[in-house]
């Protein structure tokens, strides 16, 4: 028990001082599983960053849901007073790629780097949704040094409950072939879509696999499409390839095609205090294709009673 209380101790310390910017309450430092080297940069204390390249990426593994903090510095020559503007790439599960665009860093007094001068942090905040996530950082076309740390804080796993739509669809039992165990989808189509009542603030996650025919291409893309009354809210691109693990238990001419998450939360109306649920539809516009898929909401478990 002490051992536990002098850890939580020193990593309380070190949270409250990560990346000298600021406080980020119960973060983790994030270790990349691949960068381009190593900084070190002395305030108060000393703090390690990661170099950034243009060719070679920076990149770390994450268990969501959580905040990603990204620290960005740049090191300067002697003299100089602050970098020139920049940007930073980010691409999650090598699919998603976002580009941040950094204006120009003033010089600070408080930091160095082996005695060359270093600018104010910069600060990006990611929200990593569930699951296990993979980053990858990079500069763009940037001469200058460019380097980052990061502190990560774990929020709550959420708690899934299965949603049916309100509409009758096709169910489907597909089995896992590593585990035995089956589980049940929904078949969308251009014709078929997957009505549900929700109401502002739901936290959703959508599971898709697409359907291959025999005489598909092993890799296909497409659309879905988020309604709201009628009123588009959302368009996700989908790219998929035949999944192997997975079968049919009772089609033999389709192949069901590799897993997609998508996390999606309602909004919410400002000045609106109305819960009312909703009427959305979940899409697939593509004629000919058809798709498979699973909708759960965010319900935390009630705490108990009290006797």
């Amino acid at each position: 028990m002490t051992y536990m209380i002098k850890n939580l101790f020193i990593s309380t310390l070190f949270f409250i001082a990560f990346a000298g910017f600021g406080i980020a309450q119960q973060a983790t430092k994030v270790v990349p599983v691949k960068s381009q080297g190593e900084v070190t940069i002395k305030g108060t204390k000393s703090y390690t960053y990661y170099k950034l390249s243009d060719k070679k990426s920076t990149t770390l593994n994450i268990n969501g849901p959580g905040k990603l903090t990204v620290i960005t510095r740049v090191l300067l020559k002697e003299g100089e007073e602050k970098s020139l503007p920049f940007k930073i790439k980010y691409v999650k599960d090598e699919k998603k790629q976002t580009v941040k665009e950094i204006a120009s860093l003033k010089v600070t007094k408080d930091f160095k780097s082996e005695n060359k001068p270093v600018s104010v942090a910069e600060q990006l905040i990611i929200n990593v949704p569930p699951g296990k996530h993979n980053y990858s950082f990079n500069k763009i076309e940037s001469g200058e040094e460019i380097c980052i740390n990061f502190s990560y804080l774990k929020e709550p796993d959420p708690e899934w409950v299965d949603l049916k739509p309100i509409n009758k669809l096709t169910e489907v039992s597909l089995l896992y072939t590593d585990t035995k165990k089956a589980r049940m989808y929904y078949r969308i189509s251009d014709k078929e879509s997957f009505k549900v009542m929700l109401k502002p603030g739901d936290y959703l996650r959508l599971v898709v696999r697409s359907e291959f025919k025999q005489n598909d291409l092993p890799a296909d893309k497409f659309r879905l499409v988020l309604k709201q009354n009628d009123t588009i809210k959302n368009t996700f691109d989908i790219k998929t390839k035949r999944c192997e693990k997975v079968v049919y238990q009772t089609e033999q001419k389709l192949i069901p095609g590799t897993l997609d998450e998508i996390y999606i939360k309602i909004p919410t109306n400002k000045g609106s205090k109305s819960n009312e649920k909703l009427l959305y539809e979940i899409i697939l516009p593509d004629k000919s294709k058809t798709a498979l898929i699973r909708l759960s909401i965010d319900q935390p478990v009630k705490p108990a009673a009290k006797p």
